[in-house]
């Protein structure tokens, strides 16, 4: 632990205008929300280290007196002056070391810091929680209401495929066929508008400077691939403890199935996003194209139902080949004699490549994204 006060005046060059102050206090700031967004130390008291310090060596520069920053009620140096009202400490509060690491890096040592795999998920991981709690702190069920509003989903899903096929459909018992299809279908869906329509809540945060674009998509399509999984294996598991299905066949393959969905519906989403910038009717097309792609994925049928002619215009769509995998992975009584695994990768990869150019164009434009 250490005072973050010789850390500044060691940072501000001498002669310093108050906007090469702040370029030096924003980096101080910003190091602290990184560290009380991955839990790491005391969050007030490096918030009120870093205001101490700041507010000290404001003074400095400025000149501000004692008298005047009295008048100033809101001045976050009464939080710390031991003649204030306001006075909150017993001590100069202390940060980290690794402060004075982060103003020790070279740019592109900080750069490759904040480029690396881990950081990136660090990053969207805690715009996927500040998103989760900004969303269910409007209602005082929020939190339930995240779970019962996508597991009505799956359930109505599920009822037509008792509806239609009572018992079984190819062999394959109705209720897990349905939940199969029903979450890697709206595990798709859900990411797609995620990314698609990315912001809200999260848009402020690309302000800051190690946040993208595509870690705002991604935080918003990831809910999809969190929340369906963990309701799909609620209903699994009913059904398990119902008699109604046992364990996979092929667990591995069953998961690398449902993440390959999710990244369908990613990079949909944001090769999505980039043509509503160019058009903002796409967003009437994609509507009939979200509807055309589940009545084409298999949701209450598998493709070995049908014939020849309507067979080879549903194999069109990878998620049908995806969702078909997917239960033979899971169920002993079917193996899907049409789906293509090559397929689907070719499908996938040349998609991706697409979102991968459309976030490379779209990087610069920040503010394109969707509130």
């Amino acid at each position: 632990m250490a005072s973050a006060v010789p850390l500044l005046r060691k940072e501000i060059p001498e002669g310093a205008d108050i906007y090469d102050r702040r370029r030096v206090y924003k980096r101080l700031r910003d190091f602290v929300t990184e560290k009380i967004a991955a839990g790491d130390g005391n969050g007030l008291m490096l918030r009120l280290a870093v205001e101490y310090a700041i507010q000290k060596v404001e003074r400095e520069f400025s000149g501000i007196s004692e008298e005047e920053a009295a008048r100033q009620a809101d001045n976050a140096w009464l939080l710390i002056d031991p003649t204030s009202s306001f006075y909150v400490l017993s001590r100069e509060p202390q940060l980290t070391t690794s402060a004075y690491e982060l103003f020790s890096l070279s740019p592109s040592k900080e750069k490759a810091r904040c480029s690396g795999v881990v950081y990136r998920l660090r990053v969207i991981l805690s715009l996927w929680l500040r998103a989760i709690n900004h969303e269910a702190s409007h209602d005082r069920i929020g939190y339930i209401w995240l779970i019962l509003d996508p597991l009505i989903h799956v359930l109505i899903i599920c009822f037509v495929s008792l509806f239609i096929h009572q018992r079984s459909i190819f062999d394959m018992p109705s209720f897990p066929f349905g939940v199969i299809g029903a979450c890697f279908w709206l595990t798709f869906r859900t990411a797609a508008i995620g990314s698609m329509f990315g912001g809200g809540v999260l848009k402020p945060q690309l302000e800051h400077p190690t946040v993208r674009r595509f870690d705002i998509m991604a935080a918003r399509a990831v809910n999809a691939l969190i929340i369906y999984f963990g309701v799909g294996s609620w209903l699994i598991a009913l059904a398990m403890w119902l008699g109604l299905t046992t364990w996979p066949v092929n667990l591995p393959g069953f998961l690398g199935c449902f993440v390959l969905v999710w990244l369908m519906g990613l990079s949909y989403g944001i090769v999505s996003s980039s043509l509503l910038l160019l058009y903002p009717g796409y967003r009437r097309v994609n509507g009939f194209l979200i509807r055309v792609i589940a009545i084409m994925s298999g949701l209450f049928y598998v493709s070995e139902q049908l014939p020849d002619q309507v067979k080879s215009f549903m194999l069109l769509n990878p998620l049908l080949h995806v969702v078909q995998f997917a239960r033979s992975f899971w169920f002993y009584e079917y193996q899907t004699r049409d789906a293509s695994m090559i397929y689907v990768l070719f499908w996938l990869l040349g998609v991706g490549l697409l979102a991968l150019a459309c976030l490379t164009v779209d990087e610069k434009r920040p503010d394109t994204v969707r509130a």
